[in-house]
């Protein structure tokens, strides 16, 4: 992902959502601060009409570099944003490939 995809990613980026499907030919990440001063890793999925999406999920952020190797074999893979309950009671967002 170049300089500019990652800047339009920080400034721009659509939330990742349950159930939402992205065509991905990119992905990447990037520090951020939250509003609280807490720093985060951000996961950005650049879809193939351009369109970034992010998400400070850790679950995400851990599948990154799979998807990466795998996005070197093909050129875009098809994935689906799902949400799960942890044993706590936490939701979170992680990736499937459809």
């Amino acid at each position: 992902m170049t300089k500019k995809d990652l800047f339009n990613a920080k400034n721009s980026a659509h939330k990742m959502e349950k159930d939402l499907m992205i065509t991905v030919v990119d992905c990447d990440s990037f520090k951020d601060v939250t509003k609280d001063g807490i720093e985060v890793d951000v996961s950005v999925l650049k879809s193939e009409n351009g369109e970034m999406f992010s998400s400070i999920s850790k679950t995400v952020h851990q599948s990154l570099s799979m998807l990466k190797e795998i996005l070197e074999e093909d050129e875009k893979v098809d994935v689906m944003v799902r949400e799960s309950k942890s044993a706590n009671g936490r939701d979170f967002l992680h990736l499937e490939i459809a």
